[in-house]
């Protein structure tokens, strides 16, 4: 389990990591697109940062993110959101492998909880 932050700048939603700039890493690779910032702006309830305890295996009170495609490479993999905090949301999200860097494939479920 881990927390991961998002926060954002103007209208883009990016990965908090400045480990990752500090050893060279591009800011474009922290930015959250292909409806992850969609979802992010639901669960900012409109501020600028949002927090999410991450694990890939059930935890109470996370939702889930359910493995419905990936890139065919290392780069990410798209997943199906049906519901955040017992609403219908129904979004398609592309996560790229930072959210499972230490994986050698994507996991089929990622489970989460905005804190």
């Amino acid at each position: 389990m881990f927390v991961a932050t998002y926060y954002k700048i103007g209208a883009k939603w990016f990965l908090d990591y400045p480990e990752y700039l500090e050893n060279g890493g591009d800011i474009d690779d922290l930015e959250r697109i292909g409806g992850f910032e969609e979802f992010l702006e639901l669960a900012a309830r409109g501020g600028s940062t949002v927090n999410l305890q991450i694990d890939y295996e059930p935890f109470e009170g996370a939702d889930v993110a359910a493995l419905s495609g990936t890139s065919g490479a290392e780069s990410g993999a798209y997943y199906y959101l049906n519901t955040f905090e017992g609403q219908p949301v129904n979004i398609d999200i592309w996560l790229n492998s930072m959210i499972y860097m230490n994986r050698k494939q994507p996991p089929e479920k990622i489970y989460f909880k905005v804190l």
